[in-house]
């Protein structure tokens, strides 16, 4: 059996949404190898078969927390070391992983971003062990993130640099969609074959194959899941709800783990939504599932940059597992494409506020009287992350 190291700074229980990710990776993998898992998270939960090694983090994570927060709120990227703030743990990974090689016979590392700073356990394992497979794996893009801002053109630099020689040195880079791999040959011209799409997952059973959605005399109920940074900002939203409201449409919004922010607090003012738009603060999964169901519309919303997006939110693929209809505030790119492909609702760009609108207007129609909702299942069900993981491991043993 092959016996593989996966290597990631975050598990559950964090709530942080890699942590999500990360966790069905060991989870899923270990039903098709022998896994030993390297990460921060000192007691995790649900990694099935998989052996945890946990490796202290310095600085400690409450500090890398910190840092992300001040990043988000800020929109750009603050460093305190390179190339973020979760770089503490690396020496000491890098050493437990060269045991862990050498005594379990490892045949395969997986090093998975965010934060990228796991990549460079990657890197300095290929160079000591240059006869065991580095898989790469990105969950998000890092040089031409546009969410991300860095705090001088040097560190810029250093990143994209870094960047390349994790493509140069890695025998497999995992990217979550096509349309990054895409962004990136635009970027760095041809890229070899070794660049591939593991997509962003979910853990949920089961499925319902149809759903009856109906609200019935009272309001439309959206639920957005998930935080506002940078250029992701529900502007464009709150601009489609009050003309939904204005021409006699009747909505609430739940926002979910979003915070409150002087930011969010004053688009809400702007747009007078105070009564229709309720904060709520982070919830455990089954908290979360159990109110994403029971909404009429989920909103997913993207930040609206001059290119296309090259975004797959994993929010987006929770959503998936609800069969509860999707409303995507996106410019083209995977979140269009998700939801087009698995028959799952409705996209807008931004711009489009009178269309957004006037797909509230159209939804609210149905939903009044109630309808059954059915997306493509098998297409769902793609996302499932043991079919996701299935396909990722025949495509790389």
């Amino acid at each position: 059996m092959e016996k593989v190291l996966f290597i990631t700074n975050r598990l559950r229980p964090s709530t942080n949404a890699e942590a999500f990710q990360s966790t069905m990776i060991a989870k899923y993998l270990s039903e098709n190898c022998e896994v030993h898992v390297l990460s921060t998270t000192e007691t995790p939960t649900d990694i099935g078969k998989s052996v945890h090694h946990f490796i202290p983090s310095r600085p400690d994570r409450s500090f890398g927390s910190k840092m992300d927060s001040l990043n988000s709120r800020l929109g750009r990227n603050v460093k305190a070391t390179f190339p973020d703030a979760h770089a503490g743990w690396v020496f000491e990974a890098v050493r437990k992983a060269s045991t862990l090689i050498t005594d379990k016979k490892i045949d395969t590392v997986i090093t998975r971003s965010m934060p990228t700073s796991t990549h460079l356990i990657g890197l300095q394992v290929k160079e000591h062990h240059p006869g065991v497979r580095w898989v790469a794996s990105m969950s998000d893009p890092m040089s031409i993130n546009p969410y991300v801002r860095y705090s001088s053109k040097a560190l810029e630099s250093r990143i994209a640099e870094f960047e390349k020689d994790i493509f140069a040195k890695a025998d497999i880079v995992t990217h979550s969609n096509s349309f990054a791999i895409e962004a990136y040959r635009r970027t760095y011209g041809n890229l070899p074959s070794k660049h591939i799409v593991l997509s962003n997952m979910f853990d949920r059973e089961p499925v319902v194959k149809i759903r009856h959605i109906r609200s019935g005399d009272g309001p439309m109920l959206l639920t957005y899941a998930g935080r506002f940074y940078g250029r992701r900002t529900p502007e464009a939203l709150f601009k489609a709800i009050r003309m939904f409201l204005d021409s006699g449409g009747s909505l609430k919004l739940n926002i979910v783990g979003a915070g409150k922010s002087r930011r969010l607090d004053g688009l809400v003012k702007k747009y007078g939504l105070s009564d229709i738009v309720e904060h709520k603060p982070f919830l455990e999964p089954e908290q979360l599932a159990a109110l994403l169901v029971a909404s009429h519309i989920l909103v997913t919303i993207d930040g609206d940059f001059p290119e296309d997006n090259i975004f797959l939110p994993s929010k987006i693929i929770d959503y998936l597992s609800m069969t509860v209809p999707i409303l995507g505030i996106t410019k083209k790119g995977p979140t269009a494409t998700l939801i087009e492909e698995t028959r799952t609702g409705y996209w807008m760009e931004p711009s489009k506020v009178e269309g957004i609108s006037q797909l509230l207007e159209n939804h609210l129609t149905k939903v009044k009287e109630g309808y059954d909702f059915s997306p493509d299942y098998d297409a769902v069900m793609a996302y499932h992350a043991k079919n996701v993981m299935n396909k990722f491991w025949a495509r790389v043993k």
